[in-house]
């Protein structure tokens, strides 16, 4: 038999020196992965493969996919009073309605819970400083009593109702029909109306220094049911209502679309229609795609139980996203002033709550302005925002789905689905860290900061 054949047959006995050095070296390779996947350059590169995924993710389905199968599309006629409009919003517990103009066949806007919020402060201190109502000067008066009648149906509902249905409202005695429920692109030019002071010319309000009696509050409510929903739009957006336009997707647009365009227009929510018959057959928010992905993606990922790879930490994520510095009302602020920030100074949904040593009380969501129109208790709104909480506690013990106690604090080192999911239970959607020996805000995050991290680009 051939020498080097022989060679090649008998197995190379390696040398106890040689061991060592090979165990050696996969030693260190295997410290080095463990080094890396602690270093900051791992916690990268899980993210970049997090991201790619949900991109790949959001390509690959569409709106028609991620659209709720109950999905509510309400709309209300323009001439709805702005008390109606809010008694229909506020007691189905819808989360907006889209208002229709009969006379021009299309979309002027939608109402969601910013203007009910906007339209009650402004209300308010029209009649605290004796202006001229708010109301349009060709409207009657329609059925105060009809209004009070409504605020005693609110006091003997055991809790908000849920439609599931298609609602479609309107002045006329005649039901307006589906295929009248279309879009059109067409500018609506919408007169000005003088008697109302612009932007920027309004003085500064002190709310404390008007506190409501019973006249002033059938005066509010009594302008409430005059003022038009139409009117009310003029009112809010001036020269901006004129060139307003409705942003909207199709059934079969890809999700990812449907995302660039919210967070193009900086917005919440989006018309879905239909391609073919251009009707309205829902609106999708960005809570919507959220939710379905959480339910479906990560599916996936829990797939494998030692794939740890999506767990990223939240304070990585919040160093990626510009998030404003944390704001807050002082407990002694008027509740109208913390109302009055959140929407117009801030633009945010909901405002932390400070006390002595800016220790934290707790958040105040603009939703919370329902309890207010439910109870008329308008004048809580000239008292210190710590009386409204109390207030609010009570009101909301009367709900049993609200009177849950749900966690609203994050720690920097939980992970992103972690967070996701506490934030979609937590109120208003936002999570706050606390400072645990002072008792002072550190830092918070929404739901809206997650949206945004969600479609960065790597």
């Amino acid at each position: 038999m051939d020498t080097e054949f022989q060679k090649k047959l008998i197995p190379k006995v390696q040398s106890r020196e040689d061991i060592l050095n090979n165990y050696s070296k996969e030693i260190n390779i295997k410290l080095d992965i463990i080094q890396a996947q602690n270093s900051d350059n791992f916690i990268l590169l899980k993210q970049e493969s997090y991201k790619n995924s949900i991109h790949a993710f959001l390509y690959e389905n569409k709106v028609y996919d991620c659209l709720p199968k109950n999905s509510q599309v309400v709309v209300i006629d323009k001439n709805f009073s702005c008390a109606e409009a809010m008694n229909l919003v506020i007691k189905n517990d819808f989360e907006e309605a889209i208002i229709w103009n009969q006379d021009t066949s299309q979309f002027d806007g939608i109402i969601t819970y910013s203007d009910i919020v906007n339209i009650i402060l402004k209300s308010y201190k029209n009649v605290a400083l004796g202006q001229i109502p708010l109301s349009d000067s060709q409207r009657q008066t329609q059925g105060f009593d009809k209004l009070q009648e409504e605020f005693k149906k609110f006091n003997e509902d055991d809790q908000m109702a849920d439609d599931n249905d298609v609602g479609v409202y309107s002045k006329n005695e005649n039901e307006m029909e589906d295929e009248d429920i279309k879009l059109n692109n067409n500018k609506t030019s919408i007169p000005m109306n003088q008697s109302i002071k612009l932007k920027g010319q309004e003085q500064e309000f002190h709310a404390e220094n008007y506190p409501f009696n019973e006249d002033q509050k059938q005066i509010f409510l009594s302008d409430l049911q005059k003022l038009s929903v139409r009117g009310w739009f003029r009112i809010l957006n001036q020269d901006e209502y004129e060139s307003k336009e409705l942003i909207s997707v199709t059934l079969e647009a890809k999700l990812q679309e449907a995302c660039s365009k919210m967070i193009e227009h900086k917005i919440h929510r989006i018309l879905v229609i239909d391609q073919e018959s251009q009707l309205v057959v829902g609106i999708l928010t960005y809570k919507d795609i959220l939710l379905f992905l959480i339910r479906n993606l990560t599916q996936d990922f829990q797939g494998d139980e030692k794939d740890d790879q999506y767990d990223i930490p939240i304070s990585y994520a919040m160093d990626q996203l510009c998030i404003q510095e944390v704001l807050s009302c002082n407990h002694l602020d008027t509740t109208y002033n913390a109302f009055d920030v959140m929407m117009n100074k801030w633009k945010v949904s909901s405002v932390p709550i400070v006390g002595e040593n800016n220790a934290y009380m707790g958040l105040i969501h603009r939703r919370d302005i329902v309890f207010i129109w439910k109870t008329q208790n308008f004048g809580i709104l000239s008292r210190p925002v710590h009386e409204f909480m109390v207030f609010l506690k009570e009101q909301k013990q009367k709900y049993k789905l609200m009177s849950l106690e749900v966690n609203e604090f994050f720690e920097p080192n939980d992970c992103v689905r972690k967070v996701v999911e506490n934030l979609f239970l937590a109120q208003g959607n936002r999570l706050v860290s606390i400072n645990k020996q002072t008792q002072q805000l550190d830092k918070f995050i929404t739901l809206s900061d997650i949206f945004q991290y969600y479609l960065q680009d790597n």
